[in-house]
């Protein structure tokens, strides 16, 4: 994203909304923000528009000497995918959301030791009983190196729920699915059937199970947080998108 280093000369007014006839269009210095396909940051969510400029504001205010990232810009960088990657290309988009349903973690289920694939039944099957009873879609389980086989009616019902989903949400789960690994948490997550909190858990199962039988692993633990935060981070877009 462009503009995004202060100047060192004069003040400037740095991130601003300005009123298009498309929306709330953000304004650093005075300038257009671009994305990196070159359109305008401009939104139709009043909130989420002003969500993402104090988000531009509060990060320049912390470093003012220095060009942002996306890290720096998480609100900006969904909102990124949702304008560049997803509305004009909402096929595209469906299609990688779907192949998650191949390798979905709920599906995949370890054959030892007892102890934990008693934890991944009781924790995730409700999960998928929801996710059969809301959306009439079964998803099958495996243990071991076996795949799980995706019927065509399966996908055909996927690809139809996938479909009916906004922009927003089509954004959301960009970042909700890989984070959990998992397709139906993060439709879960939208769905507002689970929150950030208990998807984190369920998506990290196994490595609490590990971590609960030899102890604490801090890089375990930088993973069970980033997961937290990108599922934080996702959700309370998609709330700002929807206001």
């Amino acid at each position: 994203m462009n503009n995004a280093t202060p100047s060192d000369q004069s003040p400037l007014p740095g991130a601003e909304l300005v009123r298009t006839q498309d929306g709330l269009m953000l304004t650093f210095n005075s300038k257009p923000v671009h994305l990196p396909g070159g359109a305008t940051l401009t939104l139709q969510a009043e909130p989420l528009a002003r969500a993402i400029c104090q988000e531009w504001k509060e990060a320049t205010a912390e470093k003012p000497h220095t060009k942002l990232t996306p890290q720096d810009l998480k609100l900006t960088r969904i909102a990124a995918t949702m304008l560049e990657r997803i509305a004009p290309h909402r096929e595209r988009a469906v299609g990688m959301l779907l192949a998650w349903a191949d390798t979905d973690l709920l599906c995949y289920r370890a054959e030892t030791p007892a102890e934990l694939t008693e934890l991944e039944a009781r924790l995730w099957n409700p999960i998928l009983d929801w996710f059969a009873a809301t959306y009439s879609i079964r998803m099958e389980t495996t243990s071991g190196i076996a795949a799980v086989t995706r019927t065509a009616e399966t996908t055909e019902k996927l690809t139809l729920l996938l479909n009916s989903l906004s922009d927003a949400e089509l954004a959301a789960l960009g970042v909700t699915v890989p984070a959990c690994g998992s397709l139906v948490l993060g439709l879960a997550l939208i769905a507002r059937h689970i929150g950030p909190e208990m998807a984190t858990r369920l998506a990290s199962v196994d490595e609490s199970f590990q971590m609960a039988r030899w102890g604490e692993d801090p890089d375990i633990l930088k993973k069970i947080n980033t997961i937290q935060t990108d599922l934080d981070d996702a959700m309370h877009f998609l709330t700002l998108a929807s206001a």
